[in-house]
């Protein structure tokens, strides 16, 4: 079987699993005790996936940046660099 859909279709099936993803992130959010995010580095499928970055962008509407990193491999030096930058930028 092969069938296109468009986005707007692809959104509205996969609604009720991004409000289980909004509702997990407040979720361990709050068991973190994290009270802001400055930036988020996303890896994986979801770093290509606009519903996520509008999400995210609701939540957070504070946010200086949103980082796809689509290898995993990457994710620790993209999180080291950005993490090297905001220090060398508070001092």
């Amino acid at each position: 079987m092969n069938e296109t859909i468009t986005r707007a279709r692809y959104e509205q099936m996969t609604d009720d699993l991004f409000q289980k993803i909004d509702s997990l992130l407040d979720i361990d959010l709050k068991a973190l005790g994290v009270k802001g995010v400055d930036n988020l580095v996303l890896s994986g499928a979801f770093c290509k996936t606009p519903k996520i970055h509008n999400l995210l962008s609701t939540k957070f509407p504070n946010i200086e940046n949103i980082y796809g990193v689509e290898n995993s491999e990457e994710l620790i030096t993209v999180g080291n660099v950005i993490s090297l930058c905001k220090q060398i930028l508070d001092s």
